[in-house]
Order: structure tokens, then sequence, then C-alpha cells
């Protein structure tokens, strides 16, 4: 047989009643049915985003040479309202053949290639011209002809100091020419002389009759002509003239070069504007210009430089220019003629007339994704939950708000009256109607519950909160109460315990609990109230936990349950003593035989006036009969109890193992029932 659905209430139930917005367990149909409406039409708007995004975008690439006409700005903004004029864009056979008749007139491919080559063969020539005439004009420079000239007198003087220092000079001045540091004893010896040791009437270092000033020997004879081809070679200005001039002349040069181009851009330019004869011309000419400046090649490279005649070249293609120029005019009249232009107009009109008929099929496509995409878009309005939840918020008002607040209001006076709290709806969303427990106050503060309540009155408005919840559905489902008095007073503990009463009038209630004190107030107010109750006992064992247990332990005759008990015993009685089964139930056994006497206590002894877990004490004119106690009524339960205490509380670790059989169990059990015959007998 199927489950029910059911009610529960437990630790985590009733925080999220207190501190969290929450919907009505158990409402009206019509709410199931807009709260799944508003789920559905999430799902389904969900799904046509993803068919949207599915669709792909076609976007239509125009030819740059069709870009800006009034024929295909329609191409560049279309849209879902777009139609494909067919008729306007269709092609035919006669349209092709006038389209290759336009082609042969104009013949454009070679117009416009001789007009393309004439143009870069012009621009290509220009600054070959301006570059031969400024190299021109720098070869015919005073400078260039005076750098030239310094450099060969320079280039003079150096080699007769050379020649005459080779003549003269010994083989020690020739092997030490290359040192430095002798070079500089020359140099210092001069300067010497000539500061402090040439007087007045003698001559400069070195000449006939003057004193050496490291040796200080007389200069005369052959020492003569070496100290002035030495003095001249290491003292003598020549060698650095020499190399001023010749770079100053490679600086020049340089210039010369480098206004002008290579002769390899030079064929590549001029090969195809001139005959080959004029070309050699001008080749013979730049790779003059190309010589390297180096010093062993410096005057052949300036006589060449000075023999160019540029003249020829340049005017060889300045008239190319005029005779080019002229074709470039020729070309551009011819376009002009004949109406050229009305046919090349004619000619783009139907070539992009046909491109955009070849293009249809695309065409058409882009337009078909973006109606698809344009009518799963008008959906979208239809989706929004926005009015869902209007109408939630209107039915809630009339079938839920009001009467589930008076269902709380009404829970929370019977359990908690002093607490103030109440019950408000919350903002409602995608059809659901949520609702909270706020603090009741005058100030207008807002505080949040669980900042304000203990947590004994947090557990009893969550109870008021539960109750008024599963009480508000048609139909009577069971109510599951998980340890419903945790944390709660006494007198919070007294009436959650009579509201859960009054509810069983109306549908199951199962409740957990490990309070006695809850069994006990419970099992009084059902039978006050005529309400079936039934307990069921759930224990630990050495199997595991939530072993079911049907043996009422805290209700019931005393003596019913004893002799109940001592049955079980001797049928135990008849298993093997060394078995794990044995002792479990003789164990367990034990456990209910101490529950039993602590029960004789309050049932027996003190003649029921008095329970544990009874606020309540009724003497009933039993107080007078408890002066006939006797010291073995009372001896017998005090040694039953420390005898069975070990079956509640633990044993010292070295303290040995207590072991009761089962003939000892059932004899103690008969003492007890003998005991009680007697007591009862002579309290009557």
């Amino acid at each position: 047989m199927p489950l029910s659905s059911c009610d529960v209430f437990d630790t985590r139930i009733s925080n999220d009643y207190i501190t969290k917005t929450n919907n009505v367990s158990y409402q009206p149909f019509v709410f199931t049915v807009l709260t799944g409406l508003a789920a559905i039409a999430g799902r389904i708007s969900n799904h046509i985003d993803r068919r949207i995004e599915a669709i792909p975008n076609i976007d239509i690439s125009i030819p740059e040479r069709f870009s800006g006409r009034e024929d295909v700005i329609w191409l560049q903004n279309l849209s879902p309202n777009t139609v494909f004029p067919a008729a306007e864009y269709s092609w035919s056979e006669d349209q092709q053949r006038t389209i290759d008749g336009i082609s042969k007139k104009l013949d454009t491919e070679k117009v416009t290639s001789e007009l393309r080559l004439c143009k870069t063969h012009i621009s290509s020539i220009i600054p070959v011209l301006d570059d031969l005439a400024a190299a021109d004009t720098l070869i015919k420079a005073p400078a260039l002809v005076a750098a030239y000239e310094s450099y060969i007198e320079s280039k003079r003087r150096l080699d007769t100091a050379e020649k005459l220092f080779t003549n003269t000079a010994d083989d020690y001045d020739k092997k030490s020419v290359s040192v430095a540091d002798w070079k500089n004893l020359w140099r210092i010896a001069q300067r010497y002389y000539e500061s402090a040791s040439c007087f007045d009437g003698q001559g400069h270092f070195g000449e006939e009759g003057t004193i050496c000033p490291l040796c200080h020997q007389v200069i005369s004879g052959n020492v003569v002509s070496r100290f002035k081809s030495v003095n001249d070679y290491v003292n003598g200005t020549c060698s650095d003239d020499y190399n001023y001039s010749l770079n100053n002349l490679k600086k020049l040069l340089k210039n010369v070069r480098t206004r002008t181009y290579s002769l390899k851009q030079i064929k590549i330019q001029l090969s195809d504007v001139v005959e080959e004869t004029d070309l050699s011309v001008i080749e013979a000419a730049y790779a003059a210009l190309e010589c390297n400046a180096t010093e062993s090649i410096i005057r052949e490279e300036y006589t060449q430089i000075l023999s160019i005649n540029l003249s020829d070249a340049i005017t060889l293609l300045s008239n190319k220019k005029k005779v080019l120029e002229a074709q470039q005019e020729a070309l551009e009249l011819a376009i002009k003629e004949e109406g050229r232009a009305a046919l090349q107009k004619q000619l783009t009109d139907l070539t992009c007339r046909k491109w955009i008929y070849d293009n249809k099929t695309f065409i058409e496509g882009a337009i078909t994704n973006l109606k698809k995409k344009q009518a799963l878009s008008k959906t979208r309005p239809l989706l929004t939950t926005n009015r869902i939840t209007i109408e939630s918020n209107r039915l809630a008002g009339v079938l839920i708000t009001d009467a589930y607040i008076d269902r709380f209001t009404y829970e929370l006076k019977k359990l908690a009256p002093s607490i103030k709290v109440k019950l408000e709806k919350a903002p409602s969303q995608k059809g659901s109607t949520p609702y909270k427990v706020t603090i009741d106050t005058d100030s207008g503060i807002k505080c949040k519950p669980e900042d304000i309540l203990s947590e004994g009155e947090q557990r009893i408005v969550a109870l008021a909160a539960f109750f008024a919840d599963a009480t508000g559905r048609e139909s009577k489902t069971p109510l599951i109460i998980d340890d419903p008095i945790s944390s709660l007073d006494l007198l919070y503990e007294e009436k959650a315990t009579k509201e859960i009463v009054r509810l069983a009038t109306e549908r199951q209630i199962i409740v957990f609990t490990h309070r006695i004190s809850l069994l006990v107030g419970m099992r009084e107010a059902c039978k006050s109230a005529g309400i079936h109750f039934l307990d069921h006992y759930i224990r630990s064992t050495r199997k595991g936990n939530g072993v079911p247990d049907f043996e009422d332990e805290y209700a019931g005759d005393l003596k019913t349950q004893l002799n109940g008990l001592k049955n079980v015993v001797r049928n135990i009685a008849g298993g093997d003593p060394d078995s794990r089964e044995y002792n479990d139930a003789i164990w367990r056994s034990c456990q209910t035989f101490r529950k039993c006497v602590e029960r004789s206590v309050e049932d027996i002894l003190l003649l029921g006036m008095v329970h544990r877990f009874d606020r309540r004490i009724m003497t009933n004119g039993k107080v007078l009969k408890l002066t006939r106690l006797t010291i073995d009524d009372v001896k017998i339960i005090d040694d039953m109890m420390t005898k069975y205490s070990f079956t509640e509380h633990s044993q010292p670790i070295d303290s040995p193992p207590i072991q009761i059989d089962a003939y000892e169990l059932g004899a103690d059990i008969q003492s007890v029932l003998d005991w009680i015959k007697s007591y009862n007998k002579k309290m009557n």
C-alpha cells in the first residue's frame, strides 16, 4: 500500500520557520498550477533562447567595387520584413550577351593595364631625373674639386716625407718607427729642446751645430740628415693633413652616391621604358657613381666621376618622359570617346545585378534566419511571469493569506500568547507566495526573530507556524513531529502536549521523543480526551541502533508486566548459557526488571500518589496508610535496586563482570511479585 504524504516537523524545519521565508506547504491546487506554469514558462524561455542562439547570423559581404551603390544598400539593412525582389534581380541569356558585348567594346582590361603601366613608368622616372640632376650638380661643385686637389697635395707631401725617411734613417729608426713609445720620445725631445735648450742665435731642433737634448752631442754631417728625416716623419703634419683631406673627399663622394638609386633599381625601373642602347648609357653613368671609395682607388674613382657625362642621360630620360605623358593623355582621351563612360556604367550595373542574382540563395537564407529569430523573439513577452505572480498574489490574499495568518495567530495564542510575533506575506515571485515570521513591535523597528527570541521561544513559535501550515490543507495527512518539546520549559511543554493531542482528534499524530515526561503527559492527555494512544520503543543493542521494542515499561499494570517478564525469562532459561543470544536476552530482561522495580516505588510502595513524570500529587486519603510500612518493605526494593544497578550505570574497568543467569533472575522476579501481593493485602 503506498504511503500518503505527511507533514513533518523537526529541528531543521523549525529553524526555517524562524529564519527564512517559506511557502505554505499545502495550498490550494490553483497555486500549484500557477507555480508550475511559471516554471514551465522559464524552461520554455530558456529553450527559445537556445534556439535563437543556434540560428546563425549570415552577413552579406558586398564586393568593394559595388559598395555605396543604391542597388545594394538594401542588402546592408536586411530585416525579417525584407523581400528578395526576384523580378528586379532576375538574369537571362540576353543580359549575359549584353555584358560580353560591352566588355569587348571597352576592352577595359587592356586599356587600364596600359594606363597603369604608363603611370608606373612615369612615377619611377621622375625621381630618377631628380637624382641625376642632383648628382650632376654635385659632381661639378667647386667643393668636390677643391677637396680632390687638397687630397692630391697632402698625398704628395706624405709620400715625400716617407721617401726622405726611408733614404736617410738608419736601420734602428726603420725598425722602431712602428713603436709608439719611440715616436713619443722624438716628440718630447723636440718640445723640450724648443722650450728649454734652444738659446738665442742657435738653430732649431736637429739643425747643423745644435745639441741633442738627450745625449748632448753636437749634431753635424750625416746626422743632420737623419734628424731631419726622422723629425719630419714623426713630428710633421703630413700624415694628419693627408688623413683629413682623404676623409673629406670620401665624405663628398659618398654624398654623390647616396643621392642616386642603385644600378639594380635603375635597371628594373627603366627596362620597359627605354631602348637597350639608351639604357646602356644610363647604366654606365650609374656604374661610375657606385664605385667604392677606398684609398687604393680614390684617384681612379674621382677621375671616373669627373669623366661622367650625365647631361646625355638626363636629356634621354626627359625626352622619354614627354613621350609617355603624351601616351597617357592619348589613352585617357580614348576612354572618354564614343560614350565609354555610359558603357562602363551599364557594365557595372549589369555586373552588380548578376552578382546579386548569383547570391540569391545566400541572401534569402539570411532573410529566413532573421524571420525565424523574430518569430521566436515574439514569444518572449508571452512567457513573462509577472501576470502569474500578480494573479498568485490576488488569489493568495483571497484563499490563503488571511486564513493562514488567522490560524497562526490562533495557534500562537494557545501556545505562547505572551510572545509578540506575527506572520506576514513576503514579496511574491514566479507564481510563489512565501510568508515569514516577524517581530511584532509598535516602534516599527525591524528585528530578526532569531536575534530576539530565546531558543525555547523560537521552538514554540515554529510549532505554531507548523500547526497553522499543516491544518490548512484539505486532506487529513499524518503529522510527524520529532522531539517537539526540545528547549521548552514546563509551561510550553504542557501547552504543546495539549495542542498535539487536540490535533490528534482530526488526524494521525506520530511523535518521536526521548523525554519520558512528554510520553506520560501525552498518554494522560489522550486518556482524558478519549484518543487512542499507542507507544512504541526503539532501543540500541549490540546489533545496532533503532531496534523496535513493543514493551510498555512506563505504563500499565506492574504485576502483569512482571508476570510477562517471568515467562520471558523462563523461555530464555532453555537456551545455551554461553551463547551471545542468551546473554543479550538476560541483559535486556535485567534492564526491564530494574525499571519495574523503579516503578514499584511509585505504584506499590507509595500507592501511586507520586509519579516521576507527572506534575500532580494525588493522595486520595492514602498518606496515612504509609504508616504500615516496615523495614522489610523498604529493604526488598533497596536490595533489588542495588543488585540490578549495573544495567543503568557504567562499571569500573577493573570490576569483575556481573553475571546473572535466568534462574536467579526468575527467582528475584518471583520475590518481588510475592512482596507486591503481601504489601497490597496489608495496605487494603
